[in-house]
C-alpha cells in the first residue's frame, strides 16, 4: 500500500509540473529544453507505471516481468512517437541488455549516483548537441521497484527470480536497495 500512495502523491505533484512545462516549452531556452524533456519523461513513466501496476495487481511481480519483457521497449517507443521525441530508458546494470548506457549516459549516471551518496537527490541535466538538446532525468527506486529490482531472496519471490532469469538471462538489475539511481531517461528533442 505504501508504494501506492507514494505513486498517487507523484501522479499529483506531476499535474503541476506538466502545466508549467507546457507553458515554457517553446522558448527554446536549456531550461525551457530540461522541463520539456521533464514533461517527456513524467509522460513516458506514467504510461509505463499504469501498465506495470496493474500487471502488479493483476500477477504479481511474475506478471510484472512478463509485462516489462513484452512491452516495455515497444510502449516506450510508443510515447516516444506521440510526443514527437525519442525516448530511452538506459541503466549501467541494464535489464535488458537493449538498454545498456552508452559512455555519455554512463557520465551523467556517475554524476547522479555521486549526488544520491551525498544525501542529495539527483537532478536532471540538458546537454546541447549540435542537432538536439538530451535531457536526463534520474529514475530512483523506491519498494514497488525492489519486488523485481531488489536482492533475491529478500524483496524478491524465488518464483519471480526464475521469471527474471527464464526472460531475461543477462539480467544485471537486481541488488538494489531503496532510494539508488536504477536507470535513467533520456529524451532527445529537436532544436525550435
Amino acid at each position: 500500500m505504501h508504494s501506492r500512495s507514494t505513486f498517487a502523491i507523484c501522479v499529483a505533484s506531476i499535474a503541476v509540473n506538466i502545466a508549467a512545462s507546457l507553458a515554457l516549452a517553446e522558448s527554446g531556452t536549456p531550461k525551457d529544453y530540461l522541463l520539456q524533456g521533464k514533461q517527456i519523461a513524467i509522460q513516458t513513466r506514467d504510461a509505463l507505471g499504469s501498465k506495470l501496476q496493474q500487471a502488479l495487481r493483476d500477477g504479481g511481480p511474475v506478471a510484472a516481468v512478463n509485462f516489462c519483457k513484452d512491452n516495455a521497449l515497444p510502449l516506450t517507443q510508443h510515447v516516444a512517437n506521440e510526443l514527437g521525441s525519442s525516448v530511452v530508458r538506459v541503466s549501467d546494470r541494464p535489464r535488458n541488455p537493449k538498454n545498456a548506457a552508452n559512455a555519455e549516459q554512463l557520465l551523467y549516471i556517475s554524476k547522479a549516483k555521486a549526488s544520491l551518496a551525498a544525501g542529495e537527490q539527483p537532478k536532471p541535466a540538458i546537454v546541447d548537441s549540435k542537432e538536439h538538446m538530451i535531457g536526463y532525468y534520474p529514475i530512483v527506486t523506491n519498494g514497488m521497484c525492489l519486488q523485481c529490482h531488489g536482492t533475491p531472496g529478500k524483496e524478491i519471490s524465488q518464483e519471480t527470480s526464475k521469471a527474471i532469469r527464464a526472460s531475461y538471462p543477462l539480467d544485471q538489475a537486481t541488488g538494489y536497495g531503496l532510494n539508488e539511481l536504477r536507470g535513467v531517461f533520456v529524451v532527445t528533442m529537436e532544436k525550435s
